[in-house]
């Protein structure tokens, strides 16, 4: 005999050793019997697990089996305790086949058996089990009682026992079938362990409900001097019990749930047989019918309930999974590595993590699209080796984290050798990435201490990549700190300067190039950049370059960019008379800016009782922060276009990821940095850049402003490019704002 069938076969055994047992489990009543000391059983258990077993079980043979176990049981039952007659035993053998071939066939109607994921319940099982399961094979099998009857009772007892058989089946259905086949589905499911609460504290409180139901009932019985008839306290506390089921049904696990549920029922048609009287009139009849339905409606309810929790707990751990994986590339993203990584407990060595910057991998969205810049980075995540974890947080970005058995001692060496030498196909091309390695540690298993270091080590990485520098950059704790302190201390001086109105606003002209002969146009009215400095108490004037990346760095950009705009417009308002001299004046403004609901809306309130027209202002972004905050940009940038203004995309060219995104912003004009307009004139890769901007501005409908002109050859060159205007020090160079507004109107 084989393992598989040797498996079986005690399966079948312990089955059947269960169904014997379930047959001696019984709950007296009244018979529907004439006799008046007959008693009956409410519920046959075996019934119901038999069912139950022809619903779980393929093979026919363990079926078969636990049958033949039970028809030993009755013979056993029908000879020597009931005293019946060896010839009525073929009677019995006929019964019980006849019930064997109507339980797979109710089993077959309702669709089951079934395997693997198939086996859960689902919301479309119900209606079949409560057709077949309640109702049809209760019926069945009293159809084959009443068969048997004309063998084994007299002709008056036939209808009354056929009854009696009905009810004993359906109650066994009802406290045994469902419950048992769910629980059995169910065992794997798992059930979130914020909800779950002792099985053991369920338990108690059942029992403690149950006892404190008999003991209010009789108290009242005994004030009451009601001293005859039988207690009803189960039935009266079944509406308690149904909501203590509903509720072990969300928290418990839901075998445990099933089980509670099935001896809920069997509490239940215990109080109810207990209370019956009159059961072999119409009326008893009537009443116990009453109280199958309510329980199979309790019953029903219940598997509703359970379906739709799963069901909807499945689609949010489903849901969850998603989130934790980026939708490009498929590898787990931040929210994996926040959630994940951190709950994870680590040994002291390996409580590092990489920040890896993947150089180049912006432009392949350009050249190549999306899918092969994605499959780069899943190939190249795929070479970093076993010893380590890989998150994507941006493009071209992955957070590494050692595994528990990674050695140490050369970790991120040897991942950094690994990636410098290998070369990737993808989208029909050879790539050659270059990487950038910060590494940081961690002090504890926690999720704030893993993003420090995250932040620290991303800070390394984008050096190293400023540096050109292709080693592992290790992070120093005592120097950030001090870095820090100078961030902080910076960025206090700069926003007191700004809060005490220690503004100065300069100003840069901008100036059109002659389509036909290329001379740079002065016009008769201005246009130009107003650019911030800001004025300390020394007298000294700070440069952008000594006060914006603090700022920034703390968060305080929009704070910045309001106090840049209500200086201007507090000039304009004291000069009004200089606003015609104006066609348009350009306002930067910061990513920080673009990202906070806030300033978007302080800033269209100033706009509301601006001093100059709408139409004589541009607002300036940079590429970058149009490409981070392109969503939450929109809004603001129309409702800007609304009131007249321009959207220029400042520094464009830097990134070189933004063509295909910028077709979702509303963009008036394009600024090319200045890094590829200085060296135009010489041809070379800057030219070829210049070249392409202005043919993305010409696609968009936009206007090309190139910076930083500094001599006539490369205004000359920017002409022939078909750039519109240019900003430099060969127009002029920056100067302070208010003496302009102060000149008088020639």
């Amino acid at each position: 005999m084989g393992e598989r069938q040797l498996s079986l076969l005690k399966t079948t055994l312990l089955l059947g050793v269960l169904g014997l047992l379930l047959q001696r489990v019984t709950i007296g009543y009244p018979s529907f019997l004439s006799r008046a000391t007959e008693m009956a059983s409410l519920v046959h258990l075996q019934a119901g697990l038999l069912l139950a077993v022809a619903m779980l079980f393929r093979q026919t043979r363990v079926v078969a089996g636990v049958f033949g176990i039970l028809f030993l049981g009755w013979i056993v039952d029908w000879l020597f305790f009931m005293g019946g007659r060896w010839q009525d035993i073929v009677v019995g053998a006929v019964a019980y086949t006849l019930l064997f071939g109507w339980t797979l066939a109710c089993a077959r109607l309702m669709g089951w058996p079934r395997e693997g994921a198939a086996v859960q319940l689902q919301l479309r099982d119900l209606p079949p089990f409560v057709g077949v399961g309640l109702l049809l094979y209760p019926v069945g099998i009293a159809l084959i009682g009443w068969l048997a009857s004309w063998q084994l009772f007299v002709a008056e007892e036939r209808l009354p026992v056929t009854v009696e058989v009905f009810f004993a089946k359906l109650f066994g259905v009802l406290v045994v079938t469902l419950p048992l086949v769910t629980g059995w589905a169910e065992r794997r499911t798992p059930v979130p362990r914020s909800l779950r609460i002792s099985s053991f504290g369920w338990l108690l409180v059942l029992v403690l409900a149950v006892a404190a139901s008999y003991t209010f009932e009789h108290y009242l019985r005994a004030q009451l001097g009601l001293h005859g008839g039988r207690a009803l306290p189960l039935m009266d506390f079944r509406f308690v019990l149904f909501v203590l089921l509903g509720v072990a049904v969300i928290r418990l696990r839901y075998p445990v749930a099933m089980a509670l549920l099935s001896a809920s029922l069997l509490l239940v048609a215990y109080g109810a047989a207990n209370a019956a009287t009159a059961s072999n009139t119409p009326l008893g009849f009537i009443n116990l019918l009453h109280i199958a339905v309510e329980l199979g409606v309790l019953q029903v309810a219940m598997l509703y309930l359970l379906i739709i929790l799963r069901n909807g707990r499945a689609n949010a751990r489903r849901l969850d999974e998603e989130t934790r994986r980026d939708t490009v590339t498929g590898l787990p993203n931040l929210k994996a590595l926040r959630s994940g990584a951190a709950a994870q407990p680590r040994a002291p060595t390996h409580r590092q993590l990489g920040y890896l910057v993947l150089d180049r991998t912006e432009d392949l969205i350009s050249v190549y699209g999306l899918d092969v810049q994605a499959e780069v980075m899943t190939q190249a995540a795929g070479r970093l080796g076993e010893d380590v974890q890989a998150f994507v947080v941006g493009t071209g970005q992955l957070v590494v984290l050692p595994t528990a058995s990674a050695d140490m001692a050369d970790c991120w060496d040897r991942l950094m050798a690994g990636l410098q030498h290998v070369q990737i196909q993808a989208g029909g091309g050879r790539f050659r990435l270059l990487p950038y390695l910060g590494v940081a540690a961690f002090d504890e298993d926690t999720q704030d201490a893993l993003e420090s270091a995250v932040r620290s080590a991303s800070q390394l990485a984008f050096q190293a990549r400023h540096n050109s520098e292709l080693n592992p950059l290790l992070h120093d704790p005592e120097e950030t700190r001090v870095g820090a302190w100078q961030t902080v201390s910076g960025a206090a001086d700069a926003l007191a300067l700004l809060r005490n109105d220690q503004v100065e606003l300069h100003f840069q002209p901008i100036q059109r190039l002659d389509p036909a002969t290329g001379a740079i146009d002065p016009g008769q009215t201005m246009h130009g950049e107003v650019l911030c400095r800001l004025r300390d108490d020394d007298g000294t004037l700070l440069m952008p370059g000594a006060f914006l990346p603090q700022v920034e760095a703390v968060g305080r950009g929009a704070e910045l960019d309001l106090a840049v705009v209500r200086t201007l417009f507090a000039q304009l308002a004291a000069q009004p008379q200089a606003v015609p001299r104006f066609a348009r004046l350009s306002v930067n403004l910061t990513g920080q800016s673009l990202a906070s609901a806030g300033f978007g809306r302080k800033l269209l309130a100033l706009m509301d009782s601006a001093p100059i027209p709408g139409s004589q202002l541009i607002f300036e972004i940079t590429e970058t922060a149009a490409i981070l905050q392109a969503s939450t940009a929109r809004e603001l940038l129309d409702r800007l276009r609304e009131r007249g203004c321009l959207i220029a995309i400042d520094d464009f060219g830097v990134g070189m990821q933004s063509f295909e995104r910028l077709k979702t912003l509303p963009v008036d004009m394009i600024k090319i940095d200045g890094s590829f307009v200085r060296n135009v004139a010489a041809g070379g890769k800057d030219h070829a850049v210049v070249q392409a901007c202005v043919a993305v501005a010409q696609a968009f409908g936009a206007q090309t402003v190139a910076e930083f002109v500094e001599d006539t050859r490369t205004a000359e060159c920017l002409h022939a490019l078909g750039v519109d205007w240019v900003q430099g020090y060969l127009i002029s160079p920056p100067r302070p704002l208010q003496p302009l507004l102060e000149q008088p109107t020639v």
